[in-house]
């Protein structure tokens, strides 16, 4: 019998979340990718990979444009920061690229902030993410980035569906760094996979892989810039047939209505990636989140690296206090997403109001289910 409930108490706490158990996974896993980006193998691979990019870039672009040099170059401009001189790379070319890049990567990693997600707080950047369209990414802005380095591990891996199959992501990293093509500050954005790894490197233990990367615009000219010298998002998927068929009704239903950890997305991972980047920047900093570190420091101790990892998670709200008036009181069943939107925002200093957007946030109570549709209900007396 003593056993019995020892095993019982040792499975729920293997399949517990919690937030020392997190931050140690964390950074076991900044650690490894780390690691992984000076290995040999590694780096030969991403050259490998960067060669084939560029003949299947060429292939594509090609075959639409008669003169596509233009689009390469800003192309590798703006996501490897490199001037291409030819169209199509050679060897050494693929290879110093990569290295450069990853080296640069390889130093951010090792100094960016490492963040761990809870389950609930999960729960509400998935539901705002889904509310978001393209046009709310081109609001984000420096100010909006707190963290100009981040690390960001999911409570769980996450499957990314759309009519070509299924993506993995366990983690999100970014950072803020000029970029050569817009001339100005872009934010860089990868998600690191595990099945990338197993499919570049098979037969070799499996590690973290940046399985897409992604480059935002900053500033508005640039994003202007970069719509002028947009390749179709179809293009970086020469090599995968999409599925006969595909809806994203029934890819919804296949991942489960309410599965935080399946999203079905037609603009593909990149978009997904992205819009969770966002929600998640855009909730962390808000007064409803906390973004601890794991263990606060004290005056006479050093704290190790799992220590240093931030949490973030729902602030638990206290009940409004009564007061003696014939105001009524409301007690929300449900806890929704509020989308992004406009207000006019009175700026005294400035004497005028100013439009800026707002969400997307959650709205209600953080103990009640949480709503991802569109009606609310609420209980007022």
């Amino acid at each position: 019998m003593a056993r019995r409930k020892r095993d019982r108490h040792q499975q729920r706490r293997v399949h517990e979340w919690t937030a020392t158990g997190a931050a140690l996974k964390a950074v076991n896993m900044r650690e490894e990718v780390v690691a992984a980006m000076s290995h040999t193998m590694f780096r030969s691979a991403r050259s490998k990979g960067l060669l084939e990019g560029n003949r299947d870039l060429r292939h594509a672009i090609g075959s639409q444009h008669d003169n596509c040099h233009d689009e390469i170059a800003a192309h590798y401009a703006a996501m490897y920061d490199w001037a291409v001189a030819s169209i199509e790379l050679d060897a050494e070319t693929a290879s110093a690229m990569s290295a450069a890049f990853d080296s640069r990567l390889q130093r951010r990693m090792q100094i960016a902030e490492v963040f761990i997600v809870a389950p609930a707080m999960h729960r509400v950047v998935t539901a705002a993410s889904a509310t978001l369209e393209g046009s709310d990414l081109e609001t984000l802005i420096r100010d909006d980035i707190p963290w100009e380095n981040g690390f960001l591990v999911l409570p769980k891996r996450v499957q990314i569906g759309d009519s070509r199959g299924w993506t993995d992501v366990e983690a999100i990293s970014w950072h803020v760094a000029a970029n050569r093509a817009y001339q100005g500050l872009a934010l860089y954005v990868h998600s690191w996979s595990r099945l990338a790894w197993a499919q570049n490197l098979p037969g070799t233990p499996l590690k973290l892989w940046p399985a897409q990367t992604m480059v935002l615009p900053l500033d508005p000219d640039d994003r202007i810039k970069s719509a002028e010298q947009h390749i179709p998002h179809e293009l970086f998927f020469t090599g995968a047939t999409p599925r006969p068929g595909w809806t994203p009704e029934a890819s919804i239903a296949e991942a489960g209505p309410d599965n935080e950890y399946g999203w079905v997305c037609e603009g593909g991972p990149h978009a997904a990636v992205l819009g969770y980047l966002f929600a998640f920047l855009r909730i962390a900093t808000q007064p409803m989140s906390i973004v601890g570190r794991c263990r606060e420091r004290r005056a006479d101790s050093v704290p190790q690296a799992w220590q240093r990892v931030r949490v973030v998670q729902l602030r638990r709200f206290h009940q409004a206090a009564t007061v003696e008036n014939d105001a009524r009181q409301v007690h929300w069943r449900h806890s929704w997403i509020v989308r992004m939107h406009k207000v006019r925002q009175w700026y005294p200093s400035l004497g005028r109001h100013q439009v800026i957007f707002r969400g997307p946030y959650l709205k209600g109570p953080t103990d009640a289910p949480l709503l991802a549709g569109e009606t609310v209900q609420a209980l007022v007396r």
